[in-house]
């Protein structure tokens, strides 16, 4: 483990595809975690398929590897998701010093 408890994640060899189990073990996870992955990430949902048998590429396997160090990190899937495909954050409504200054002085009041 690193220093910043996340977890150190093995290189990714220099190769063209990870069977699943591969991929799982070089993402610190399961094969079944990382199919659920595939349901909820779209970036992952173009997993090559080989006689019934699940193949992620070198850059997907990176990804992965990106999604664990995410959500060690306290976001979530649907966060991690969209960080990767680079859309921002849906923006919390934004409230004006003002507005919370009234209703703090509501709240006083009425104590």
């Amino acid at each position: 483990m690193a220093a910043n408890n996340e977890p150190a994640y093995p290189p990714v060899p220099e190769r063209r595809l990870f069977s699943i189990g591969e991929a799982a073990r070089l993402a610190r996870s399961k094969p079944h975690i990382l199919r659920y992955w595939e349901k909820e990430i779209p970036a992952l949902a173009n997993v090559e398929r080989r006689n019934g048998r699940r193949y992620y590429s070198r850059g997907q396997v990176l990804m992965l590897q990106q999604i664990g160090m995410l959500l060690q990190n306290g976001s979530t899937l649907a966060g991690a998701g969209m960080r990767l495909e680079n859309k921002p954050a849906p923006a919390s409504p934004a409230v004006s010093p003002a507005r919370i200054r009234r209703e703090l002085e509501k709240i006083l009041s009425e104590l």
